[in-house]
């Protein structure tokens, strides 16, 4: 099972999804270099429906004693979240554990976590495929992050 994190510290509680909120998923490959691009379509669906819970993957290495580690999409959706105090829940894929299956284990636990009203993604491989596919089945609106 995945671990989970919720940034930033002064959050008391993890926070949970209610009626009145609006939480986002975030997504996109490891290898993204968007920074800018991320940041500004974060910050543009937050000014229009401000964004109570930001969801984002993570993976653990073998080497750093199961701490999330993010590369690409997630660290600027993770940093966008820490600049703009807003709660981030970060979820890891177990690698080591799980193998091949850990990034759609890990997605499933997050769209059923999260139960996103949004998803901000940004070009990614297989893995951005199958959680754009798992924000859909809870009818999440589909932001593409500019370029």
């Amino acid at each position: 099972m995945t671990e989970s994190r919720v940034i930033p510290p002064q959050a008391a509680v993890e926070a949970e999804p209610t009626g009145s909120d609006h939480p986002v998923i975030a997504t996109g490959g490891r290898g993204y270099q968007g920074r800018i691009p991320m940041w500004a379509t974060l910050t543009r669906v937050h000014a229009a429906r401000r964004i109570t819970l930001l969801g984002i993957g993570g993976c653990y290495k073998k080497d750093r004693d199961h701490v999330p580690h993010l590369r690409g999409a997630d660290l600027f959706a993770f940093e966008w979240a820490l600049n703009n105090a807003v709660p981030c829940l970060v979820l890891s894929a177990d690698w080591d554990l799980h193998g091949r299956p850990a990034g759609p284990i890990r997605n499933s636990a997050l769209s059923d976590r999260i139960r996103p009203q949004t998803c901000v993604w940004a070009p990614g491989g297989t893995g951005t495929a199958d959680m754009k596919r798992k924000c859909a089945k809870f009818g999440a609106e589909m932001v593409e992050v500019e370029r």
